[in-house]
């Protein structure tokens, strides 16, 4: 190949990666106050920080702690997130597990390994391997192919669950998504001691004390109290036990 040619292509990739360098800020390890992020920015070890505000693109290489993180743009953090306070209204991956005292996601959030929480709302989208909770609160969208463990575990959105463990249980039609011929929030396990549930598609339910509404289909539901059931709902197998 021609020598002025590839003497050329060097000096483009060095010129792009000058202009790429003007907009990208690195910040190294270490223990900072508030961090802004309007453009592209990467952290590139452990930080820990007061506030991190993300409206641009960022990227942490590594663990990430602080009082407080918001996103409304689009963030990924490699390691783990702990925070006491959480608000996505923007797009942010965990590649590890997420520890937060209150969580409130109305975009995109995507929790690889674990997410725990005292307080966790969500009205977007959250996937997560694994959620422990005291109260889960779901108006939007829940995919978690593993377990749900909370206190309270509320829903008038759309899930997809594996297994859910909780003291309460309530699941509302959402007018907008959920009617007779539309999708069913689909939960295959549900152990709980109380269960009002208007909607839903399960495998098996085991509860003390549950109010069954038209929507619902259950292949068995164990109960040891008092149950209620819709004359239209479905339930294929009922044992009291």
């Amino acid at each position: 190949m021609d020598k002025d040619f590839m003497d050329d292509m060097d000096d483009i990739k060095e010129g792009i990666n000058k202009f790429v360098g003007r907009f990208v800020k690195t910040i190294p390890e270490g223990e900072y106050e508030d961090l802004s992020c309007s453009g592209v920015m990467t952290f590139t070890g452990a930080v820990k920080a007061k506030k991190v505000s993300v409206s641009g693109s960022c990227k942490a290489e590594s663990n990430l702690e602080a009082e407080e993180f918001r996103c409304s743009g689009a963030a990924r953090v490699i390691g783990e997130l702990v925070a006491e306070k959480v608000s996505v209204s923007g797009a942010l991956t965990v590649e590890e597990s997420m520890k937060v005292d209150f969580l409130s996601a109305s975009g995109a959030l995507k929790v690889e390994g674990k997410l725990k929480g005292n307080s966790i709302r969500v009205s977007g989208l959250l996937k997560a391997s694994n959620v422990d909770g005291e109260t889960v609160n779901v108006s939007g969208d829940i995919k978690c192919p593993n377990e749900v463990n909370c206190e309270e575990f509320k829903l008038d959105g759309s899930a997809k669950i594996d297994e859910l463990h909780a003291e309460r249980v309530v699941i509302r039609l959402c007018d907008d998504r959920n009617d007779e011929y539309g999708s069913l929030p689909v939960i295959n396990s549900i152990e709980c001691t109380t269960a009002d549930i208007e909607i839903v598609k399960c495998k098996k339910l085991c509860c003390k004390d549950a109010k069954i509404g038209r929507y619902a289909r259950i292949e068995e539901l164990e109960y040891s109290g008092e149950v209620e059931i819709h004359k239209r709902a479905v339930v294929h197998k009922l044992t009291k036990v």
